[in-house]
């Protein structure tokens, strides 16, 4: 890519870990890892949800914080 004249190269999403709205599986957490290897930096994307109905928000909420709670917090 060097000899081409590339100097930047998209290699796709990056996951860290569980989070209350991501919960990627350890294949796709071990593959972030490996991306990782080849150096760069990370650049952040800032994305979010509107709600407009504060029932609905209860309910995503909610299914998420249970769904966090089990995966980190349950005894195995």
């Amino acid at each position: 890519m060097n000899e081409n004249g590339y100097h930047w190269y998209e290699i796709g999403w990056q996951v860290f870990g569980t989070t209350i709205f991501e919960m990627p599986t350890e294949k796709e957490i071990s593959i972030s890892h490996f991306k990782r290897g080849f150096g760069g930096m990370t650049v952040p994307l800032w994305r979010g949800e509107k709600y407009y109905d504060k029932d609905f928000f209860k309910e995503v909420f909610t299914e998420r914080i249970e769904r966090y709670y089990e995966t980190q917090f349950s005894k195995k």
